[in-house]
């Protein structure tokens, strides 16, 4: 298992994400947030551990608000991210 530092950066808030089964859920916290007079520039990071192969991160606890053209996914290490994906969970 390799430890690696994923950033999660959006403006304009964050999203809220579906959960299935067999995905790992990451609930992040807030670490900077800019104020602009039209929205915010949130960044928020979290430490996770991923096991080597194919691997789902769903980010909870978001905000519905957020502009989805905005939002960017960034990770450290011998890591490659191939999609990243808004979608709503209803059912929380």
């Amino acid at each position: 298992m390799k430890r690696l530092r994923l950033g999660l950066w959006t403006c304009f808030c964050l999203c809220a994400a579906t959960t299935l089964m067999g995905q790992n859920k990451v609930k992040t916290t807030a670490e900077k947030v800019m104020l602009f007079i039209d929205g915010a520039q949130v960044t928020r990071t979290k430490q996770v551990d991923i096991p080597a192969g194919n691997s789902t991160l769903i980010f909870t606890g978001l905000s519905p608000y957020m502009d989805a053209q905005s939002m960017q996914v960034s990770a450290k290490g011998k890591i490659t991210v191939t999609a990243v994906n808004r979608q709503y969970n209803y059912i929380d």
